[in-house]
C-alpha cells in the first residue's frame, strides 16, 4: 500500500515535466514586416528606404535617391541582424523598427502598414523598354504571368507576401528575356485610383523596374 501512495506523485511530476519540456521546445513566431524611413548615402544625401523582412529571413532593402532612381539589395538576417556589405550598412531588427547604422550615423526605419492588395488587382497588360527593345507582360487574375519580347518569351507567377500585403512576389521560370533576381517584389502605382504602372523591386539590378499599364 505504501508503494501505491507514490504513484500519483510520480504521475504528476511526469505531467509537469512534459508541460515544461513542450514550452522549452516551442519557437517564437518569425519576425516579419515592412520598415520605412531614410538612409544617408556616402555623399551624405538622404535616400528614401524600404526594408522588407520575410519569414524565411530574406531581407530586401530598396533605396531611392532624390531623382527617384531605385536600387535594391538582398541579404539574410541572422539573430535579428541584417548586414548589407556593399553599402557598409548594418541593421538591428525588432517588431517595432529597424535600427540601421553606417559611416554617416544612425537611422531608424519604422514598421509600416499598408492596405492589402489582392492578386486579382494586378491583372492586366503592362509594357517596358529594356535595352532598346519593348517587352509586354500579361498578368492573369490568378497571378499567372506571361512575358514576351521580339525574340523571347517567359512565364511565371505572382504570389502573396505575408510580410507585406501590399506587395506580391514575382517569379519567372527562366531568364530568356532578361536576368531574374533571387527576390522580386511587385507593387502597383496608382494616381487618383487610376493604374499607372507595375513597379518591381528586384535583387537583380538589371531587371526592368517600371512596367507601364496598357
Amino acid at each position: 500500500m505504501k508503494q501505491q501512495k507514490w504513484l500519483p506523485v510520480l504521475l504528476g511530476a511526469l505531467v509537469l515535466w512534459g508541460c515544461n519540456n513542450s514550452e522549452d521546445t516551442s519557437q517564437a513566431e518569425p519576425l516579419v514586416g515592412v520598415y520605412q524611413g531614410v538612409v544617408w548615402s556616402d555623399a551624405q544625401v538622404p535616400m528614401a528606404a524600404q526594408l522588407v523582412l520575410q519569414a524565411d529571413a530574406s531581407v530586401l532593402l530598396t533605396l531611392w535617391d532624390e531623382r527617384e532612381h531605385q536600387s535594391s539589395y538582398l541579404t539574410h538576417s541572422e539573430e535579428s541582424q541584417a548586414q548589407f556589405a556593399t553599402l557598409n550598412l548594418d541593421c538591428e531588427l525588432s517588431a517595432e523598427a529597424a535600427e540601421c547604422s553606417n559611416a554617416n550615423g544612425n537611422t531608424r526605419l519604422a514598421l509600416s502598414s499598408a492596405e492589402a492588395v489582392s492578386l486579382s488587382e494586378y491583372a492586366g497588360r503592362y509594357q517596358t523598354r529594356y535595352n532598346d527593345a519593348l517587352y509586354q507582360m500579361v498578368i492573369e487574375a490568378d497571378g499567372l504571368i506571361s512575358i514576351s519580347g521580339e525574340s523571347c518569351s517567359s512565364s511565371g507567377e505572382l504570389s502573396a507576401v505575408a510580410a507585406a500585403p501590399n506587395l506580391a512576389q514575382l517569379r519567372l521560370a527562366d531568364s530568356q528575356c532578361f536576368a531574374v533576381g533571387e527576390l522580386n517584389l511587385a507593387s502597383l502605382h496608382l494616381d487618383n485610383q487610376a493604374l499607372l504602372s507595375l513597379n518591381v523591386q528586384s535583387s537583380e539590378l538589371e531587371f526592368p523596374q517600371v512596367w507601364l499599364a496598357l
